[in-house]
């Protein structure tokens, strides 16, 4: 069987495919510290066979809409720890994130962004200055309302 047989080598399925390999067994590649470089390995069944994981891929619902996503953020990219996902749903399982609790409600910086209209870079700035995620999160933008200072780190009312 020729190596390109599949017809798939310039669609995205394939890049995916690729860039999994590449960022798990290439040490030169800019991601691998995040995945090789902390252990993650592809299985061999998909490390040795496009077809595998072309198989595994549209049984298991691929799109050209989603990212591939393991379902462990520790775990290795197999049949049983990988899943399809929106690439926002995606962002929001990094293990960087930061989620802030308010009430009963839990989300990550990102989505309290997208939920307010207050930019993640300005939930962030205000976090860093001491503010309570209630204030960095309810505060309008331009609001005098609560007014930090730099210095001090405390709150003006």
């Amino acid at each position: 069987m020729g190596q390109f047989k599949h017809g798939f080598c310039g669609t995205r399925l394939y890049r995916e495919w690729r860039n999994m390999l590449q960022r798990t067994s290439y040490a030169k590649d800019r991601a691998y510290h995040r995945y090789g470089g902390r252990g993650i390995k592809v299985c061999t069944e998909w490390t040795e066979s496009f077809d595998a994981f072309l198989d595994w891929a549209i049984s298991s619902g691929y799109r050209d809409d989603l990212t591939l996503e393991r379902i462990d953020n520790d775990g290795d990219y197999e049949p049983g720890n990988c899943c399809w996902s929106k690439h926002v749903d995606q962002q929001n399982n990094r293990n960087n994130n930061r989620l802030i609790t308010i009430g009963n409600e839990t989300w990550s910086v990102a989505d309290w962004a997208r939920l307010t209209g207050i930019r993640r870079e300005t939930i962030y700035a205000r976090l860093n200055l001491g503010w309570t995620p209630e204030q960095a999160i309810a505060t309008p933008i331009g609001s005098k309302r609560v007014k930090i200072t730099r210095e001090f780190c405390e709150v003006d009312v």
